[in-house]
C-alpha cells in the first residue's frame, strides 16, 4: 500500500506568504541483514537435532574398584569401536563398590540387554596367557560383550574378563569333584591331545563338600560329549608303572604349568545322543580311575571271605581272569552271636555290561523267570559257580600290600551255590593264597609247635648232639679217620699206576690176537697143500682155541682188575 498525495491549497491570503513544507514518503520492507541470525538459528537447531538423535542412553556399571577409569577419557568399546564415554564415577552409599556412569551412542542402545557384560581391559597375566598389553600405551577401557535378554540400563561389571565370547558356538558343562588340584580359570580342555575348550570357572557348594567346575567345549567338539563320557584332571606330570617299566606322561606343557582337563568317550558309546548343555559329569583324579569307573547298571552281591581283610579297601577292583568287572562298594564288621566270631561281609558291585556274552543259546519261549538285570545276573553266576567259580582275595600290589577280589575257577572246589534271603545274594568264597594267607598258615604251624613239650625235646636233642660230639672227638675215631686217609692215598697211587701200565699191555694183547688171526689164515692155506698137515690140524686148532680162550679171559680180567698186576690175582 502507498500514500495518496494531498493537493496543495496554495498560500493562505490571510497569512501572507510562508516557506514550502517538505513531505517524506515512507515504505514497509525486511532488511537483508536479518538473514544472518536466521541462518545461525537454523544451524544451531540442526546441530541440536543431530545431537539429540545421535545421543544414546546413560547406563551405570558397578565395579569393585575404579582402577584405570578416567572421567571423560575412558571409552566403552566393542571390537575396538567406541560406543560410549564414561561421564562420572561415584562410590556406593556403603563404600563397598563404585558406580560408573557412561553415555552411550544411539547405535549401542539396541544391544543394552540383561545378558550384556562389561569389564575393564587392563594388562593381565593368567593361565590363559597375557592380555591387555595395548592398554599400556592407550590406557584402560571398558569392553562390552553383547548378550541377550530384556532391555536394561544397570549392569554389574566383571572383575575377570570372560574366556569365551558370547557369540562363540559351543556348550557348557559342569564337572563335580572333591578337590580342585591345579585347575584354575583358563585351564585348557583337551580331547585326544587337541585343545577344544577351557575351564570357565568354579565354585564351592554351600556344604563345602563338593566343587563345581564349569567347562566350555567349542563347536563342533561339543558333539563328542555323551552320557558315557569321562572327564579327568590332566594337570601336572603322571608317573605310572607297567610291564614295560616306569612311564612318565603329560597332556601338554601348558597343562603342566596351568593345569588342564581331558575327556574321552568309549568307542561303543560314540553313537549315543550327545549330552545337552549344562549336563553334570564327575571329574576323576586321573585317566586310569576315569577309564575304570563303572558305567551302566550295576548289581550287588555279598561275599564272606575267610581270614583277615587287611589290605582290602572300599573301591578295590573286582576282577574276573584279570579283567575288571566291578569294585568293592562296602565293608563292615559284624559279630555273629551264635558263633561269637567277628565277620567282615564285603559288598561288591558288578557291572554286567563289562562282560560280553558270545555263543549265547537262542532265546527261550517263554523267557527265564524274571526279566530284570539282577535276576539275569543271578542266573548267569549260578552257571559259573556250578563250573567251579569262587571268590578269593589276592595281593594286587606287593609294595603297598593292596588286595583285590578275584573270581577264579577251581575244578576241585567243593560244591556251592548262591545264598538268597538277605539284602543281596551271597557268593561262595575260598581262602586266598597270597602272602597274608601264607603268613597265617605259618603262624598256625608255630602255634602248634608251641603246644608241644619243647623243653624236653630240646634237652633230648642237646644230649644227642653232645653224644655225637664225643664220638667224633674220641681217639678211636681220629685213628680211623687217619687210616682211611692213608687207604685213600694208596688207592689213588694204585689207580694212577694201573692207568699208566694198562695201556701198553692191552695194545700188546691186541697185537697178539692179530698175529693169531694171521696164523690161522696161514694154517688154512697149508691144509689144502699137505695131507699130513690136514690130519694133525684138528688137534692143533683145539690147542690154539684153548690158548685164545685163555688169552681172552686174561684180557677181560685185567680190564676189570688192573690192580692185580701189582697185588696178584685174588682168590674168589
Amino acid at each position: 500500500m502507498t500514500d495518496t498525495p494531498t493537493p496543495d491549497p496554495g498560500p493562505d491570503p490571510r497569512e501572507g506568504s510562508r516557506p514550502p513544507v517538505a513531505r517524506v514518503k515512507t515504505g514497509r520492507h525486511i532488511s537483508i541483514i536479518w538473514a544472518v541470525p536466521v541462518v545461525a538459528v537454523l544451524i544451531a537447531g540442526w546441530l541440536g537435532y543431530q545431537a539429540l538423535t545421535s545421543e544414546g542412553p546413560t547406563i551405570s556399571i558397578t565395579f569393585e574398584t575404579a582402577e584405570g577409569i578416567d572421567v571423560g577419557r575412558t571409552k566403552v568399546m566393542n571390537k575396538n569401536v567406541p560406543l560410549g564415554t564414561v561421564t562420572s564415577v561415584e562410590l556406593s552409599p556403603d563404600l563397598s563398590h563404585v558406580i560408573v556412569h557412561a553415555k552411550m551412542n544411539r547405535e549401542a542402545e539396541p544391544h543394552l540387554l540383561e545378558g550384556t557384560r562389561f569389564w575393564v581391559v587392563r594388562p593381565r597375566i593368567s593361565a590363559a596367557g597375557i592380555s591387555g598389553l595395548t592398554t599400556l600405551v592407550s590406557g584402560a577401557f571398558i569392553e562390552m560383550a553383547v548378550g541377550k535378554g530384556e532391555e536394561a540400563r544397570e549392569f554389574t561389571g566383571l572383575e575377570i574378563p570372560p574366556l569365551i565370547e558370547a557369540n562363540v558356538p559351543g556348550r557348557r558343562f559342569t564337572l563335580k569333584t572333591g578337590h580342585l588340584g591345579s585347575l584354575t580359570q583358563g585351564s585348557p580342555l583337551y580331547f585326544k591331545g587337541i585343545e577344544v575348550g577351557q575351564v570357565m570357572g568354579y565354585n564351592l557348594a554351600s556344604d563345602g563338600r563338593e566343587l563345581s567346575v564349569f567347562v566350555y567345549v567349542r563347536s563342533p567338539y561339543d558333539k563328542l560329549v555323551h552320557p558315557a563320557t569321562r572327564f579327568w584332571n590332566a594337570g601336572g606330570i603322571v608317573f605310572s608303572t607297567g610291564p614295560n617299566g616306569l612311564k612318565v606322561s603329560a597332556e601338554s606343557l601348558q597343562s603342566v604349568i596351568a593345569g588342564g582337563v581331558a575327556f574321552d568317550t568309549p568307542a561303543d558309546r560314540m553313537e549315543d545322543e550327545s549330552s545337552p548343555a549344562e549336563a553334570n559329569f564327575p571329574l576323576f583324579d586321573d585317566e586310569t580311575s576315569a577309564r575304570q569307573a563303572p558305567y551302566g547298571e550295576k548289581v550287588y552281591y555279598l561275599i564272606n571271605f575267610p581270614g583277615s581283610m587287611r589290605g582290602l579297601d572300599v573301591g578295590a577292583p573286582v576282577e574276573l581272569r584279570g579283567i575288571r568287572v566291578g569294585r568293592v562298594s562296602d565293608m563292615r564288621l559284624e559279630l555273629d552271636l551264635k558263633s561269637n566270631e567277628p565277620m567282615v561281609p564285603v559288598t561288591v558291585e558288578l557291572e554286567p555290561e563289562r562282560l560280553a556274552i558270545v555263543n549265547a543259546p537262542p532265546p527261550q519261549t517263554p523267557p527265564p523267570t524274571g526279566g530284570d538285570l539282577q535276576t539275569r545276573a543271578n542266573i548267569g553266576l549260578e552257571q559259573l559257580i556250578a563250573k567251579g567259580m569262587r571268590a578269593r582275595l589276592q595281593t594286587g600290589n606287593l609294595l603297598t600290600g593292596q588286595r583285590v577280589v578275584t573270581f577264579d575257577f577251581i575244578p576241585t572246589a567243593p560244591p556251592a551255590k548262591e545264598i538268597y534271603g538277605g539284602k543281596y545274594p551271597e557268593l561262595p568264597a575260598i581262602a586266598s593264597v597270597d602272602i597274608d594267607s601264607l603268613t597265617s598258615s605259618a603262624g598256625a604251624v608255630l602255634d602248634k609247635l608251641s603246644a608241644l613239650p619243647l623243653p624236653e625235646l630240646i634237652q633230648d636233642l642237646r644230649g644227642t648232639i653232645q653224644g655225637l660230639n664225643g664220638m667224633i672227638t674220641s681217639p678211636g675215631t681220629k685213628q680211623a679217620m687217619q687210616s682211611l686217609n692213608r687207604s685213600l692215598d694208596n688207592l689213588d697211587r694204585l689207580t694212577k699206576t694201573a692207568n699208566t701200565e694198562l695201556g701198553p699191555l692191552l695194545s700188546s694183547l691186541r697185537q697178539t690176537s692179530d698175529n693169531a688171526q694171521d696164523a690161522l689164515k696161514a694154517v688154512g692155506g697149508m691144509m689144502g697143500s699137505d695131507p699130513r698137515v690136514s690130519a694133525q690140524l684138528p688137534d692143533t686148532l683145539r690147542e690154539l682155541k684153548d690158548a685164545a680162550s685163555s688169552l681172552k679171559n686174561l684180557t677181560d680180567y685185567l680190564e676189570r682188575h688192573p690192580e692185580s698186576l701189582l697185588r696178584g690175582r685174588s682168590t674168589p
